[in-house]
């Protein structure tokens, strides 16, 4: 059992194929430091527009990658975004973002090492 990663989810989206999740985990670890500094520059700046649709494209891929929590947590974003709330919850949104998008490649990565 894994905190972050819905492993049926993750094998009904791959097909059960290594492959894919092998290029799936690799796009979204390549990916994510750039989330990261988008979603802390776009909420400094306060451009709500771009936050709210960055938040989208991200909930697309951790959905993607079996991170149910995470997917729920990028559409709370994305709804504050859209409603220009800046009441401090979207940035421990963002924060937790940071946090469990890290460990959830490590799980992974885990997975993978499995197989």
């Amino acid at each position: 059992m894994y905190k972050h990663i819905d492993v049926a989810k993750l094998e009904e989206i791959s097909a059960g194929s290594k492959e894919l999740i092998q290029d799936l985990v690799q796009m979204f670890t390549n990916q994510v430091d750039d989330f990261n500094q988008r979603f802390d520059l776009l909420l400094k700046s306060k451009d709500y527009n771009l936050l709210a649709k960055l938040a989208h494209k991200v909930k697309g891929s951790v959905s993607t990658l079996g991170m149910n929590n995470l997917a729920v947590k990028m559409k709370q974003l994305e709804e504050l975004a859209n409603a220009s709330d800046n009441s401090g919850e979207a940035q421990d949104i963002i924060d937790h973002f940071k946090v469990a998008s890290k460990e959830g490649i490590d799980e992974l990565n885990n997975i993978l090492s499995r197989q």
